[in-house]
């Protein structure tokens, strides 16, 4: 029972900071976004956040989540229960920042949006457009109405409100009807008449009714234009990265422990009332939600508790320490005019709250050299204070004398026998893996036919149009011909070359089903095509008619090719100006060498024959043809591929002992699954997730594509190397010290796959004695399924944390 919620409170705010009850409040955020995990990790995360001395919670609502179908909601299923989510940190004394939008950015599936809304006649997202508009206020409407049960004057956490997200960033671009924009969404907010605040974050212009607020890395060199713009209102933060998105690949972004550290401690001396890490749980975007495109369906974010909801070890207890100073002398901090900058030297300033000859008060040494450390004396005591770093000192009394004690500089971190462990990744052993359970099924590569069921044009038409971005696939097949003149002199091998025009994200090029090529997106992609000219030619002489040379009545011979591009999203975009206006797929003219082919007719195949046909679902296997066969079974004759003598038969005796079956490895457009088993200690299924290790696949073994446990989408897998940034400011060091940029240094990974690992949720396997879980893969380039493993997350003192453990518990 809530104990901080149990009677309707009010919420205000005054030039240094939101109040509770007329009560100015210190408010340390961290972002956890509910969809991001599952609801069995809810608990356990945000007793962690309020361990590490958070005392809100902000999350974003993601509108494509919770109206999947326009005028269809979902606010209880699953991870899209938000009301379940709000009570916990009700629960858990926790107040809530509530980022509605509904556009979010968020590194989310078109930033939020709903697909749908893009289609609807005459619509232009985020502007002062009648149509958008209405739909906008309809959901927000929604939100508030499923939140009013929390609200303050219900007694409820929610204290805070998010209109829009950041729209400064794109704001410009709309011109006037941008600022129409933006204070209509005032005078929306205020009509609204809730007991929560609202407020707009890196809003450029004045909106009635909102509190302004400010997003970066830093924040406090922006306080003093913040405060001359809004003298009356709270200096709130509401978004401080800890780190950075990943793309796949690139090497991880970390940001150090001491570097968050400096930048909240600097904050909060200047007179910041209100922080929040964006984010202080990262997550997983599971399923298609990812955005982008090409982020990496692991959130981690570097956050102070990783994907997998373990305490990152140094930044979590390192700010843990942070904020429960801060907490402790909050009164200190609230009850005291916001102190005026002392310069003590170059780069060298001091604010105190209080007065300094007692021990109630709080000083903040703030070191912005980040190349020199200094010393200087203060209050009759010799200060040695790091670069780039804050000590916070409580005062002293020297009439009872009593020195001046330090609490903590940002840049040490305190180190002891007794620290925190290492998270690592440790495999299982490989016997819970049922090697007798792998099979596969082969996707097909459509033919260019006349069946009804054909969607039929006359060019390549766009992508998400078509699909509603119910898929990340899709098929552009057609037919080229080319003259028997054009090889004749060279018929073994004649050169053409594909070039594919505004293309895009990822693409595979087939002729007759053979694969030509891989490729990123781009505006312009050669892909060369090895036509094979001397089968056809020798079919015509052994007389076989296979309708893929034909005669003309001028006597000329041609050859007929089924041209076949799979076109595979990486997630829609989540910010850009006009989003309405976005597409994807096959969009520019294409060209067999000089020839135009853009208009010689093309069908389409929305989807794969796979997710049409459900062979991720559990539950629908037994009416499939999955196929498995024993070590000594031949070659499968609808195989074009020596693959198995290659491939498995050379080394599945030696690598694999305990595998009974082969399976086709290194081909594309193929599904695997197989069967694990959890070893015992997962067994007892009374035992809280909080008790257990999280699990996760070691997908090394594969390449690229989606990946599924008992019919539960993990998300999208690809193993990506990570290369080296091309930015000459790049540098490998890991130096805490000066302004962090995620483009130019405390990147890890170097050389390796950017995502490696994939986390299951614990709630989302059979974790019983005779329970057998099942993983569905869906390749789309090649790879090795025999190779996947399950690991668990662990805490290690002998690891580093990108090893892989081998330790004894």
């Amino acid at each position: 029972m809530s104990s901080l919620f149990s009677n309707p409170y009010t919420v205000t705010y005054t030039s240094r900071a939101i109040c509770i009850n007329g009560l100015p409040k210190l408010l340390l955020a961290g972002c956890i976004h509910y969809p991001r995990s599952t609801p069995a990790m809810w608990p356990s995360l945000l007793r962690k956040a309020k361990e590490g001395g958070i005392n809100t919670i902000q999350t974003y609502v993601f509108w494509n989540l919770h109206e999947p179908i326009r005028g269809t909601y979902d606010f209880t299923t699953d991870s899209a229960n938000l009301p379940y989510f709000i009570q916990l940190c009700k629960d858990l004394d926790l107040y809530v920042s509530l980022r509605i939008g509904p556009y979010v950015c968020a590194e989310w599936n078109f930033g939020g949006f709903p697909v749908w809304l893009k289609h609807l006649p005459d619509i232009k997202l985020r502007t002062n457009n009648e149509i958008y508009l209405q739909e906008m206020k309809r959901f927000v409407n929604k939100v508030v109405d499923i939140s009013r049960p929390y609200f303050p004057d219900k007694a409820g956490p929610i204290i805070l409100l998010q209109i829009e997200n950041e729209y400064g960033n794109i704001s410009y671009a709309h011109g006037k009807e941008g600022v129409e924009y933006a204070e209509e969404l005032g005078r929306f907010v205020n009509d609204m008449n809730l007991s929560a605040l609202w407020f707009m974050c890196r809003q450029y212009n004045h909106v009635p009714s909102v509190i302004h607020t400010v997003n970066d890395y830093y924040c406090h060199h922006f306080f003093d234009n913040l405060r001359k713009e809004y003298p009356c209102a709270p200096m709130m933060w509401t978004e401080d990265w800890p780190g950075w998105p990943q793309e796949f690949g690139e090497a991880k972004p970390t940001r150090p422990a001491q570097d968050c550290a400096y930048a909240v401690a600097y904050w909060i001396a200047k007179g910041g009332s209100y922080h929040a890490y964006y984010m202080y749980h990262g997550g997983t975007t599971f399923a298609r939600w990812g955005g982008g495109p090409r982020h990496t369906t692991s959130y981690d974010y570097d956050t102070m508790l990783d994907e997998y909801g373990l305490e990152h070890y140094p930044k979590y207890y390192h700010t843990k320490r942070l904020h429960d100073i801060l907490l402790k002398f909050e009164d200190v901090l609230m009850k005291n005019p916001i102190p005026t900058a002392k310069k003590l030297d170059e780069k060298l300033e001091a604010y105190v709250y209080g007065d300094i000859n007692s021990t109630k008060s709080l000083i903040f040494l703030c070191n912005s050299d980040e190349k020199n450390a200094k010393q200087i004396e203060f209050f009759n005591v010799l200060w040695d204070i790091p670069r780039w770093s804050i000590s916070i000192i409580q005062g002293g009394d020297l009439s009872l004398e009593i020195p001046p004690t330090l609490l903590m500089n940002t840049a040490i971190i305190e180190k002891s026998n007794d620290s925190p462990d290492r998270s690592v990744f440790k495999p299982l052993p490989s016997s819970i893996i049922d090697f007798e359970s792998f099979a596969w099924l082969l996707e097909p590569t459509p033919h260019f036919s006349d069946e009804c069921d054909k969607i039929t044009t006359p060019r390549p038409p766009p992508q998400i149009i078509t699909t509603q971005d119910t898929t990340d696939y899709m098929w552009y097949v057609t037919q080229v011909v080319i003259n028997h003149n054009e090889i004749e002199n060279n018929h073994k091998s004649p050169k053409f070359n594909l070039k594919l025009h505004n293309v895009g994200d990822v693409g595979v090029v087939y002729v007759d089903g053979k694969v030509q090529s891989v490729h990123r997106g781009g505006d312009q992609v050669d892909v060369p095509l090895h036509l094979d000219f001397r089968n056809k030619i020798n079919d015509e002489i052994s007389g076989i008619n296979n309708n893929e040379s034909i005669i003309t009545p001028d006597n000329s011979r041609k050859h007929i090719f089924t041209l076949q591009i799979l076109n595979c999203l990486m997630g829609l975009p989540h910010i850009m100006a006009f989003m309405e206006r976005y597409e994807q797929g096959l969009l520019g003219d294409v060209y067999l060498n000089d020839k135009n082919i853009t208009h010689i007719g093309w069908q389409v195949n929305v989807g794969l024959v796979g997710e049409k046909q459900g062979y991720f679902d559990p539950s629908t296997h037994y009416n499939l043809p999955w196929k498995s066969m024993n070590i000594e079974s031949s070659l499968p004759t609808t195989l074009d591929q020596d693959i198995f003598h290659q491939r498995i038969l050379s080394d599945t005796q030696e690598k694999y002992p305990n595998l009974t079956v082969q399976i086709p490895v290194q081909v594309g457009l193929i599904w695997y699954k197989f069967h694990f088993t959890l070893p015992n200690e997962y067994h007892d299924i009374t035992r809280t997730q909080d008790t257990l290790h999280p699990i996760a696949l070691d997908l090394t073994s594969m390449t690229k594509g989606n990946v599924w446990v008992n019919g539960r989408h993990l998300g999208r897998y690809w193993l990506e190397i990570a290369t080296r940034p091309t930015d000459p400011r790049a540098r490998d060091d890991q130096d805490y010290a000066g302004w962090y940029n995620p483009h130019t240094k405390c990147r890890v990974g170097y050389e390796l796959p950017s995502q490696r690992y994939y986390h299951i949720p614990l709630d989302w396997v059979k974790r019983g004695k005779d329970h057998t879980n099942c993983v569905v893969l869906f390749e789309e380039w090649g790879g090795d399924p025999r190779g996947i493993r399950v690991v668990q997350r662990v805490k290690c003192k002998k690891c580093e944390p990108n090893e892989v453990c081998f330790h004894r518990n």
